[in-house]
């Protein structure tokens, strides 16, 4: 029995078996994610994206209820939970076998998200640290600060190491790609942070004792000690055409504790996008502008121009400013991490945020002849502004963490900022009415995002009149005023809305809105993208076309979701750990 025993062959390697399963119309946009025990399978899917969740042993996946508009997918480490990030800027979880949605804080989970073995879900960020939070809900706590001086601008994609007691996430360099960015760890017993690799995304721990990371389209491994917190030897390629989208650092792939590894075959790409008119009833008309990653239209005052950011993230764009009748484009701003343009009254210079440290409020003249001016530093950023008819004010709003407020800066004077309107919630993209007279914008004070109306800040600083309009009744955002001050328009999801206003002679009003109507329904933005932006689309003078953002319609069908059964049998044939 013994001699038995001691010569008995050693058990072959589990053979690797690679699956492609074909995809519906609806291909997955993004978050292919795999649960840890490998049984289940969730991604993207759809216009509105909705997560999809499809057991391994079954043909077909099914739509997971009130996930409509989700940003990315994280499972809890039981696999009995799917976590993700709602269009109303919350984080969420809902039960993998049926069962409402049930909110657990303000967020996103755009860029990353993991849900660690003691119940806390640490969550990334593009301009931040991470935070976590408890999976039973709460107040997200911070648990780590980009460090300005070595150009960090976000901490994204974190994991949660099997015991608990690290985090790996990715580091975003200012105006960078996935080329640029390093995988890094975070002790979280002594807040101790050091990097690991330079030049990757996404990196991902594997029981193997292998850190797999993402650059360039492919995966590389890289030996990893999880108690010491290093690597330990050189990184290798183990599987190339995997696809992601560099400006981003985000690569498609998720791989089980169990060794099943699914992922979108391609390579990293930038998504181009085309300038088109839509007129009220949805018929679109190309404008003659070549094809680019196209972020925030804004036309001119005198609708001959408009002002564009042009780039694959924020952190990489610039300003432009496309002639309609020349059809020439013209760069204003050589300092990439531009966007979100702004005409001023007179239409001679262009406002414009900075993605870079804490971000900045700059000015520069529209034929981009002369130098840039600084108009304001806030403390968190402030992506959306607006200019009052005057010329005198510029509202726009910055905050921290789970809320967003609005405040107004004086052109003239000592430019000292001043508060507008604060709440716990986020209130985001004011615009002033022609009149200068009300100021609309949108607020998730309900729950949900909505447009609302108020009666504008004043010139002197003086309190303004009492008064609050809620303009759309289903759900609204980015509102846009008709030059005439008696029509408003909004989105709500994929449709434009077009709402009846009007005004008495008096400065407070009164204020009155007839019943939203949808002009049309159409996708017209980038998912991820220009859903950050809120400055996806525009409306000419007369009201009777919107300028909007088209994704470039290619040729090739839904991309197919490859899955490897066994691949960590795989992984350490190609990459040996070191003896």
């Amino acid at each position: 029995a013994l001699w038995g025993w001691l010569s008995a062959p050693k058990p072959a390697p589990r053979q690797v078996v690679r699956t492609i399963i074909s995809m519906p119309d609806s291909a997955p946009l993004r978050w292919v994610t795999v649960s840890p025990d490998g049984s289940r399978l969730a991604y993207l899917a759809g216009q509105p994206s909705q997560i999809h969740l499809r057991s391994m042993d079954q043909l077909e996946a099914k739509p997971v209820s009130g996930t409509e508009g989700a940003r990315g997918i994280f499972f809890s480490p039981d696999g009995q939970w799917l976590g993700f990030g709602g269009q109303d800027i919350k984080i969420k979880k809902v039960p993998v076998n049926g069962g409402a949605a049930i909110t657990l804080c303000d967020g996103l989970a755009r860029y990353g998200a993991s849900w660690g073995p003691d119940g806390a879900i640490v969550l990334g960020r593009l301009a931040g640290g991470l935070s976590k939070v408890s999976s039973a809900g709460g107040k997200p706590e911070d648990l780590t600060t980009p460090d300005e001086k070595k150009g960090e601008s976000g901490h994204l994609y974190p994991q949660v190491l099997p015991d608990g007691r690290a985090v790996l996430f990715t580091i975003r360099l200012t105006a960078s790609s996935s080329d640029d960015s390093r995988i890094a760890v975070l002790d979280r017993k002594t807040g101790r942070q050091q990097v690991l690799v330079e030049g990757g995304s996404m990196g991902r721990y594997v029981p193997t004792g292998h850190l797999v990371y993402w650059r360039a389209g492919s995966l590389f491994a890289v030996p990893f000690d999880a108690k010491r917190l290093q690597v330990t030897g050189q990184a290798v390629p183990v599987l190339e055409g995997v696809a992601g989208v560099g400006s981003n650092s985000f690569a498609d792939f998720s791989f089980s504790d169990t060794g099943t590894l699914v992922y979108v075959p391609g390579v990293s790409e930038a998504v181009n996008t085309n300038l088109v008119w839509v007129d009220r009833q949805g018929r679109v008309q190309p404008l003659r502008a070549p094809s680019r990653p196209y972020v925030g239209p804004r036309l001119s005052p005198d609708g001959g121009r408009v002002a564009v950011a042009i780039g694959p993230s924020i952190t990489q764009t610039d300003i432009w400013v496309y002639d309609l009748s020349r059809t020439t484009l013209t760069r204003v701003t050589f300092q990439r991490g531009s966007y979100y343009p702004v005409w001023t009254p007179d239409g001679k210079r262009i406002s414009f945020a900075h993605f870079g440290g804490k971000g900045a409020l700059l000015s520069a003249p529209a034929d981009g002849s002369g130098g840039v001016e600084q108009l304001l530093t806030p403390k968190t950023g402030a992506p959306f502004s607006s200019w009052s008819p005057d010329g005198k004010l510029l509202a726009y709003n910055t905050g921290a963490g789970q809320k967003q407020d609005i405040w107004v800066l004086p052109a003239d004077g000592e430019r000292k900022p001043r508060l507008f309107l604060e709440t716990p919630f986020f209130e985001l993209n004011p615009e002033f009415s022609p009149d200068g007279r009300w100021i609309a914008y949108q607020a998730n004070d309900s729950g949900q995002f909505q447009v609302y109306v108020q009666p504008a800040p004043r010139t002197d600083g003086s309190p303004p009149p009492a008064g609050k309009w809620q303009i759309s009744t289903d759900g609204g955002d980015t509102p846009r005023w008709a030059r005439n001050g008696r029509e408003m328009f909004y989105r709500h999801g994929d449709k434009v809305m077009a709402v009846p206003v009007e005004s008495g002679g008096a400065p407070s009003g009164p204020f009155r809105a007839g019943t939203p109507k949808m002009l049309f329904e159409g996708r017209y933005d980038v998912p991820g993208l220009q859903a950050a932006s809120g400055r996806a689309w525009d409306v000419s003078a007369d009201g009777q076309r919107f300028l909007m953002i088209k994704l470039e319609q290619k040729e090739t069908g839904p991309s197919p979701l490859h899955v490897v059964t066994d691949w960590f049998e795989e992984l350490q044939r190609r990459a040996p750990l070191p003896k």
